[in-house]
């Protein structure tokens, strides 16, 4: 009985003294623990940054591939709309120059020029035209568009001809106000391509906005052909001319198909 009391004590004494190690151990190691994390935090924090930094990358990486499919995509859909914007605009040239053809039935005086030369150092005084000898064309030919006067034809040559526009210095052109002043369109060498009216009489009457036709006079050009709008009118300090610069009513930059029509021949 003794024995088996003895065996008791002996085995509550073991487990206590396992109970205390075991506390002591889970103590140490939740100290040890929490020190290794407080000691590993910052490089745990690098190593964190650097694993986002390289998924930003990734993400952003993607965003730019994404970027630059749309700026193709984007790039395609321009082109096409430049090419439809282009086809619009040509047929629109040329549903005039056949309304213009039917408009004054010129018949055989009448031919289509297409634009072929021009000079961006001369832009305002000349171009090249893809008609010449062979088709026809002279010397003096008018030169028109959606009843514009553009200029005349100043040289011929085999293959091609040269327009002088009504803004050269060397073009002068018969001309008439809208309430019958009768006067002269000079070309100038203004740099945008403006021309000056020279009225045949000092009498008031004209105003900004007035517009400049074609008189008929000439044996060059058809009477009401549109020259340009009035946009300045200043006087000299001695009262007796008035410098009157004229805007002429075409582009010369959207220039592109224009009627040459032998007014002469008529």
């Amino acid at each position: 009985m003794a024995r088996k009391r003895k065996s008791k004590k002996i085995y509550l004494i073991i487990f206590s003294i396992i109970l205390i190690f075991s506390f002591i151990f889970n103590t140490s190691f939740e100290k040890i623990k929490k020190y290794i994390d407080v000691e590993l935090f910052p490089y745990q924090s690098k190593i964190y940054k650097i694993g986002t930094s390289l998924s930003e990358i990734k993400d952003f990486k993607k965003i730019i591939v994404e970027n630059e499919n749309l700026k193709f995509e984007n790039m395609k859909l321009k082109e096409k709309l430049f090419t439809l914007e282009n086809i619009k605009e040509e047929n629109r040239r040329l549903t005039e120059v056949l309304t213009i053809k039917e408009k004054y039935n010129y018949d055989k005086n009448v031919k289509v020029g297409r634009v072929i030369h021009k000079n961006i150092h001369n832009l305002y005084n000349r171009f090249h035209v893809d008609l010449g000898e062979k088709d026809g064309m002279e010397i003096n030919m008018a030169v028109i568009q959606d009843n514009f006067l553009i200029g005349r034809v100043s040289e011929v040559l085999e293959d091609y001809s040269i327009v002088d526009l009504v803004s050269n210095p060397k073009v002068k052109v018969s001309a008439k106000t809208e309430n019958g002043m009768l006067g002269v369109s000079c070309g100038s060498d203004e740099e945008n391509g403006e021309i000056y009216f020279e009225p045949s009489t000092f009498k008031d009457g004209l105003k900004k906005g007035d517009v400049i036709y074609t008189s008929g006079i000439s044996s060059i050009y058809p009477e009401g052909l549109l020259i340009g709008e009035i946009i300045e009118i200043s006087e000299n300090n001695n009262y007796l001319f008035k410098s009157i610069k004229v805007k002429p009513n075409y582009e010369v930059k959207k220039l592109r198909e224009v009627i040459i029509y032998n007014y002469s021949k008529k």
